[in-house]
């Protein structure tokens, strides 16, 4: 159960960014754990990582352009209703609001 538990432990840090399959795999192997599956399992690790940022950075950049043109729209709103008399009297002119 414990070569159970190494295993899913590299699993587990290979996917992680800091860590890597670079780290992960030979100090698992130094660990006792076979060298052949720990890299394999590694690899998959890894390579999950990155395949779901693929999928997903689409997904993840069109709510962060819909939230900061949500956003603009509000800052955009707010500045047209305290333009306070800028059209009639030119940019010089002093808002008290």
């Amino acid at each position: 159960m414990d070569i159970v538990w190494g295993y899913v432990l590299v699993f587990v840090l290979a996917a992680l960014p800091f860590f890597e399959v670079i780290g992960v795999v030979p100090f698992a192997i130094l660990s006792g754990l076979h060298p052949v599956t720990t890299a394999v399992i590694g690899f998959i690790g890894n390579f999950l990582t990155v395949l779901l940022l693929i999928v997903f950075v689409d997904r993840f950049k069109a709510c962060m352009v819909k939230e900061l043109k949500r956003k603009e729209e509000k800052v955009m709103k707010k500045a047209r209703k305290s333009s306070c008399g800028r059209e009639k009297f030119g940019n010089d002119t002093v808002c008290l609001d």
